[in-house]
């Protein structure tokens, strides 16, 4: 059954109409780019590293679409991982941001040194990570895509590559987002 307002209310300012816009809003906008567009290139990594390409990711987590990139370097010794989801509303993507936020291990503080950024929230940290090692991590979220890359810290894959690869994912997805305006 659909409940409609009570005829005396205005259909312009109806509670139903004022619902319904919002649901229409929060939907995700047809993008020219898919979650296997923005890659990263190889020559972002140590030297000797392995990439394989942006592949679906087996569990979406609600995502309507995952994507996931693993980054090997040092004989396997040294690795990094980008996953990238798409979620049908803002709303999920949020969520999805602030929960990935909780479960990490390493501290994450906003980032706001981004002037040209198109990024709702982007948080970046380093710290020691229980898989072994120092790690540094970023999380951010673009209206309905939210991104997370980590990388264990060694000698050739050092926090200032880590940040170039941090600046690289941000202006990658600004350029992509602003396409869409």
């Amino acid at each position: 059954m659909i409940r409609r307002p009570p005829r005396s209310t205005p259909l312009y300012s109806s509670a139903a109409s004022d619902v319904y816009k919002r649901q229409l809003w929060s939907c995700a906008p047809p993008r020219h780019f898919t979650v296997f567009d923005p890659e990263l290139p190889i020559s972002l990594f140590p030297d000797d590293s392995i990439q394989n390409s942006l592949h679906p990711l087996s569990e979406l987590s609600g995502a309507q679409e995952a994507s996931i990139s693993n980054t090997y370097w040092n004989e396997g010794k040294g690795l990094a991982v980008y996953n990238i989801d798409r979620f049908s509303t803002d709303h999920r993507a949020r969520q999805r941001f602030n929960t990935l936020v909780q479960m990490s291990e390493i501290p994450l503080k906003a980032n706001i040194a981004r002037p040209h950024s198109v990024s709702d929230e982007f948080m970046t940290g380093c710290g020691y990570s229980e898989f072994g090692g120092d790690a540094c991590m970023i999380i951010a979220r673009y209206d309905e895509f939210v991104l997370s890359f980590v990388a264990y810290i060694d000698r050739e894959m050092t926090v200032e590559r880590f940040q170039r690869i941090a600046t690289y994912i941000d202006e990658e997805m600004t350029q992509l987002m602003e396409k869409e305006s």
